[in-house]
């Protein structure tokens, strides 16, 4: 009928004309039931933050706030926000202490301290959190202190300390520690290399701990060396510790006895020095004053080929301190017998000043196979005498020009005559050693 009802209602008719099967009029009565909506208040309280219902997060309180929902008749619900907000309260603990204090978080303070808060619940039921307001009264101080352990008993402070450890010192809120630390150093063994050669070129002086009953080693290190030494060239030296210390020799070392002084110190205060004094070396002549000839000789060279040395008497030795009996020339001749290969050869050697000095040891070799010829310039139809000290094969006689005139010539030891070409020229012997090395010899034929 086009009418907005508000309220409920059964009266109203509405006749729609012809309206039903048969053409008459339907006249049609209205029953309606008008349902309203509802409204209602959330009532809450928070601290300092509030998520309600419709997602938003108040800070603050709110009482205009609305939200929508659906009544059990199925029409709106509003519902209006009553919200009281509640904020957190700050508050500061001022405290003096001496020394160290035990605040309510459980933690003990030994500093002042002006930053660490701990959390409460105020009257209001949110946080209440105390900031720490904390003067420590009184020094605390601390010191680190080194010591060898011939140093104890250590006076410190009046008191005289005789072990290691921490130790407190408190003067009324004045607290002081000291961390004192006993060590003990090693006490160092020299000892030098036997047999030092003229020719090495340096020699080492090595270094060990007496035991392992130590804490530290030495930290550096002085060699003084006594005037013979200086005086031959020898330069004092020092450095930082090492289990090896090199020592160079000077550019012309003199093969004699010298000795030398070495000093040990650490950079602990007052840990003292180690001194070693008078060690004992001897430089021997060097290996090379010494020639083998052949496989029963060993001589001396003279001074003109031995770097300039006189000698004046000789005893020589082999091995590990075989005397030689007899053997008292400046060669080793050994007769019927002869140079084992390996072994070592030296001698002892007396100088013009009546002193004495061993030469390094030779290690015997074998000998490598000599060859000599004589005459040197042969008449033609003639022969060459050829001197070996063993048979050598393969030898082969070329003329000068390169052609090969005789092959495969076995050379007897110790003397072999071979018969030269009647035609003069300047022939060529060419002799292969056992080690494949070649050897040749110009021989002119008149």
């Amino acid at each position: 009928d086009g009418n907005t009802y508000t309220a409920n209602n059964n009266t109203a008719t509405y006749t729609i004309v012809g309206g039903n099967s048969v053409q008459c009029d339907s006249i049609v009565t209205l029953n309606l039931t008008i349902k309203n909506k509802t409204y209602g208040t959330d009532t809450q309280e928070a601290c300092e933050t509030y998520t309600w219902i419709d997602g938003n997060t108040y800070t603050a309180s709110n009482s205009t706030a609305t939200y929508t929902l659906t009544n059990i008749a199925g029409c709106d619900s509003i519902v209006t926000l009553n919200l009281t907000i509640k904020n957190k309260t700050y508050g500061t603990d001022t405290q003096e202490a001496c020394e160290t204090f035990t605040w309510i978080d459980g933690i003990t303070y030994t500093a002042s301290n002006s930053t660490a808060t701990y959390t409460l619940t105020n009257i209001a039921g949110c946080d209440s959190i105390v900031t720490l307001n904390l003067t420590i009264t009184g020094a605390q101080t601390s010191e680190d202190i080194t010591i060898c352990d011939k140093q104890l008993p250590y006076l410190y402070r009046g008191l005289n300390l005789t072990a290691g450890g921490t130790y407190i010192f408190t003067t009324g809120c004045d607290t002081h520690t000291l961390n004192l630390e006993v060590v003990t150093v090693a006490q160092i063994i020299v000892t030098t290399p036997s047999p030092i050669c003229a020719d090495d070129g340096y020699f080492m002086i090595y270094l060990d701990p007496t035991s392992q009953n130590y804490d530290i080693l030495p930290s550096n290190y002085t060699i003084t060396f006594e005037q013979n030494a200086l005086n031959n060239g020898f330069v004092n030296q020092s450095g930082a510790y090492a289990n090896e210390i090199r020592v160079d020799f000077p550019a012309s070392v003199y093969p004699d006895s010298y000795k030398f002084t070495i000093t040990f110190y650490n950079n602990i205060t007052d840990c003292g020095e180690q001194i070693i004094d008078k060690i004992d070396f001897d430089v021997y002549y060097p290996s090379s004053i010494m020639q083998q000839k052949w496989d029963d000789v060993i001589a001396l060279k003279n001074s003109y080929y031995n770097g300039g040395y006189d000698f004046a008497g000789y005893q020589w030795y082999k091995n590990d301190g075989e005397k030689l009996v007899g053997q008292t020339h400046s060669y080793i001749y050994l007769g019927d017998d002869v140079l084992n290969p390996g072994d070592e050869y030296y001698v002892l050697i007396t100088r013009a000043d009546a002193s004495t000095m061993f030469s390094c040891p030779l290690t015997a070799t074998e000998p490598k196979p000599s060859v000599s010829e004589f005459p040197t310039i042969v008449k033609n139809g003639n022969i060459v005498t050829i001197f070996l000290t063993k048979d050598l094969k393969d030898a082969r006689l070329w003329t000068v020009t390169g052609i090969l005139l005789e092959k495969n010539i076995t050379l007897r030891a110790p003397v072999h005559q071979l018969a030269l070409p009647q035609t003069a020229g300047v022939y060529l012997l060419e002799i292969r050693l056992e080690d494949e090395r070649r050897q040749v010899y110009h021989i002119p034929v008149e």
